[in-house]
């Protein structure tokens, strides 16, 4: 979990292209202080889009699916939500916090064109289940979905 963070900055690095990269807000909490590095070295359209839904959502999700609601296994998810845009401004990047879809494309464009390391904040619904059937089946075999 985290891998595509810092492996994003050795892209964007390597490639000299700009570098989009989308996890999760447990992800960047487990590997966003790579950052900084970023930061620190004055990387320019290189930008992380951070889907915050109270952490580790697809964990959280997937893991209802396979094994019904009242599987009994703590899944991480948060009691208190981080402010990821304010964790990466304090780190020193641009940061911006998306709360509907239609901030989302100006959102995109800007970093594209941003001197310095971007992070978009997208809130999304916590409840919103991504498409995952495969993941699950492959891990449940006796898994149908509703």
């Amino acid at each position: 979990m985290g891998h595509p963070l810092g492996a994003s900055l050795g892209v964007r690095l390597g490639s000299g292209r700009p570098t989009f990269v989308v996890a999760g807000d447990g992800a960047f909490l487990a590997k966003g202080a790579e950052l900084h590095a970023a930061v620190e070295s004055g990387v320019g359209r290189f930008v992380w889009v951070v889907l915050s839904n109270g952490g580790h959502g697809l964990v959280r999700m997937g893991t209802e699916a396979a094994l019904g609601p009242r599987h009994g296994i703590e899944v991480g998810t948060f009691r208190h939500a981080p402010d990821i845009a304010a964790i990466a401004q304090a780190l020193g990047a641009t940061a911006t916090r998306v709360t509907r879809c239609r901030e989302l494309g100006p959102a995109l464009r800007s970093a594209a064109e941003c001197d310095m390391p971007c992070v978009i904040d997208v809130r999304v619904d916590p409840s919103v289940r991504p498409p995952m059937e495969d993941r699950i089946q492959a891990l449940n075999p006796n898994y149908a979905e509703a």
